[in-house]
């Protein structure tokens, strides 16, 4: 079963130069890209709180030229944001920097809404009236990023990523942009390895209604080429395309969670970190029993959220 996790250290794996680019082009610029290097962390055995934990993607990479000469970069996932968060990445840096004795990038990337896009976060620790700490990390929120700015851009980890992202207030209904996404990266000269990876990012994360997706599959059989349909069809005989979506079930249900955290948001307003974490415990029948109630509340507290 694939989680959002293995989805995205693959993706990082096949892709990390054109994710760098997208999110982060001066930082880019300054790696030799030829000299990546994936590093199989061991388990954190000594993570603070007693708990054994894996640092989700460590690459270590040359840059051009300059001091230092190598430098390793973590990317952390996050499905939720959760408030212990930030004192995790902290502690992430600090066990990477002792183990490898090199200096650390730190990203989080966020599939939940809530950063307001790519920001810089900080951790700090203080004591009476000194900052002992302050520790910085990129971040970013894809949720909080427009679509619009990604879909119709060359680089092809932008345009899968945009189905998890807010439509801009020009978007194109959420089943074109599902298609647009994926014939790009059908028509794209990446690797079969590439295009499988980047079409399931858009199915898991682009999720249509029902009736959004019967209009979908119209929207292919009308405008498809035959190559494109000849490709979709190879991939889902081979499991590589639906077949993958056995473990994608989880990530419908990240798509649905999403949906209802936007709906919440904009009709209540920011929302306290319990909320986030409520609603990622629920399942799908309670999921969708929410979505239904959420028409007719008037706040909400009368959706049972905040106890």
């Amino acid at each position: 079963m694939f989680t959002h996790d293995q989805l995205f250290k693959e993706l990082f794996r096949l892709f990390f130069r054109e994710f760098l680019e997208l999110f982060f082009p001066a930082v880019a610029a300054k790696i030799d890209f030829a000299s990546v290097r994936f590093l199989e962390q061991e388990i954190f055995a000594d993570f603070p709180g007693g708990e054994a934990r894996r640092a989700d993607t460590v690459v270590e990479v040359r840059t051009v030229s300059g001091d230092p000469e190598i430098v390793v970069f973590h990317v952390e996932t996050e499905v939720w944001r959760r408030s212990s968060f930030r004192s995790r990445m902290f502690a992430y840096y600090h066990l990477l920097t002792d183990r490898l004795k090199k200096p650390v990038y730190p990203i989080a990337v966020y599939l939940s809404r809530g950063t307001g896009g790519i920001v810089t976060e900080t951790y700090e620790r203080e004591l009476f009236d000194l900052a002992v700490l302050t520790f910085r990390y990129k971040a970013v929120g894809l949720p909080d990023l427009n679509a619009d700015d990604y879909l119709t851009g060359q680089n092809l980890v932008g345009v899968a990523l945009s189905a998890m992202m807010k439509p801009g207030p020009n978007s194109v209904d959420s089943v074109t942009r599902k298609w647009k996404a994926i014939q790009t990266i059908l028509r794209s000269r990446v690797s079969e390895s590439g295009k499988i990876l980047l079409t399931n990012l858009v199915q898991t994360y682009a999720v249509l209604t029902p009736t959004e997706a019967v209009q979908y599959e119209n929207l292919v059989a009308i405008t498809a080429t035959k190559e494109e349909r000849n490709m979709i069809s190879y991939w889902e005989q081979l499991g590589l395309q639906k077949g993958l979506q056995q473990g994608v079930e989880q990530g419908m249900q990240q798509g649905q969670r999403s949906l209802l955290l936007r709906q919440l948001t904009t009709k209540y307003g920011e929302l306290p970190q319990s909320v986030y974490e409520k609603i990622g415990t629920m399942s799908e029948s309670e999921l969708l029993t929410l979505g239904d109630r959420i028409l007719t509340a008037s706040t909400i507290g009368e959706l049972g959220l905040l106890a």
